[in-house]
């Protein structure tokens, strides 16, 4: 059975985490030359009453400023700025925005639990013979279809599998839930790639016609995979784009 989603941008607001106004402010402190590499951060139980943060959720936003590198920790001295880095370029990828300024029509073609295959397994590093929850969304523009997106994630007791009840801009985080982890980062691998099979049924595209494909891998803080997902974007109306600090 085919689920269509009718999204209202405008109407629908993105949850921020409650520490997200303590990482903008430590960035912001760093950025504008507050505070210095090799500075010492305020304690935990400083920040935990700055922010009106209980403990585990001051925890989780110095974890994200490490995973970003704007922070480092000595183990019994706390956490210290780390050392501008001005060289490597940035690139913004947020799925969820992208996909729903750009289009007002889902269609969830699908929601299984699966056996995996090899492929599956190695980026899940799971065994074969664990089940996946395998999710495929196409999203519609002037009734074509211009992205085709299909996500796998480890499936564990509890876990929601029927459309109705998945929520995807959580789906990541249900699944972190289930592991009790620490935010999530993020790995990207962008290639062209050519149109076949379902991808070619998806688009009623002409052999040959290329694709932009963008794998993604959710990981926690132990750097265990928790989704592995593709998006294919066909036609011109899609481009990445990134930005250096000089």
């Amino acid at each position: 059975m085919i689920q269509q989603i009718k999204s209202n941008y405008n109407k629908k607001f993105r949850i921020c985490p409650e520490y997200q106004k303590m990482i903008d402010t430590v960035k912001d402190k760093i950025m504008s030359g507050e505070l210095n590499p090799g500075d010492l951060l305020r304690s935990e139980s400083f920040l935990s009453a700055e922010f009106n943060l209980s403990q585990p959720n001051v925890t989780r936003g110095l974890a994200v400023l490490k995973n970003e590198g704007y922070i480092f920790s000595i183990a019994g001295k706390g956490n210290y700025v780390g050392k501008k880095n001005s060289d490597p370029y940035e690139l913004y990828f947020d799925e969820l925005i992208t996909l729903e300024k750009k289009y007002d029509e889902i269609k969830i073609t699908e929601v299984n639990l699966i056996r995996p295959n090899n492929e599956i397994c190695a980026h899940l590093k799971i065994h074969c013979s664990k089940l996946v929850v395998r999710i495929k969304r196409v999203y519609m523009d002037e009734k074509s279809a211009k992205i085709f997106e299909i996500i796998y994630a480890p499936y564990y007791r509890g876990m929601p599998i029927v459309e109705r009840e998945i929520n995807y801009s959580e789906f990541p985080e249900k699944v972190a839930a289930k592991k009790n982890t620490n935010p999530m980062t993020k790995k990207l691998h962008i290639k062209a790639g050519v149109v076949n099979g379902e991808v070619r049924r998806i688009f009623n595209a002409n052999a040959g016609d290329a694709v932009l494909i963008v794998e993604q891998k959710k990981i926690d803080d132990r750097n265990h995979p928790i989704t592995w997902s593709r998006l294919y974007f066909y036609g011109e109306v899609n481009k990445l784009s990134a930005v250096a600090s000089l």
